[in-house]
């Protein structure tokens, strides 16, 4: 099992797909399990096959596929902002924070 802390952040969205990718082909290769601990949500809908959202104090709130968990209630609820979340063919795309507070069905979603 490899456990990693925020292991893209502050890099570049090319360096975050590259170590993300790159952590997935070892954890494929080596059948081996990688816990990566991450804020963003769009790194986490593309790459996690599970994701544990959490609230203060440490409190799990939800667990499942990413297209189960990172819903527009969920980020509403723990993160307490609007959000948007794209869904194609039941897979999860992208999900993202609407700084303007205007929400449309099939925006995406940025930090």
């Amino acid at each position: 099992m490899l456990i990693l802390d925020e292991p893209t952040s502050n890099l570049d969205v090319k360096h975050q797909v590259y170590v993300t990718e790159l952590l997935r082909a070892l954890a494929e290769e080596d059948d081996m399990i990688v816990l990566m601990i991450s804020h963003d949500l769009n790194i986490s809908a593309k790459y996690a096959h599970e994701v544990i959202v959490m609230r203060p104090p440490g409190e799990i709130y939800k667990v499942g596929p990413p297209e189960e968990v990172i819903t527009k209630e969920t980020v509403e609820t723990v993160y307490g902002i609007e959000a948007e979340v794209i869904v194609d063919h039941g897979r999860l795309i992208s999900s993202s924070v609407q700084h303007s507070r205007t929400v449309t069905e099939d925006c995406i979603f940025r930090v």
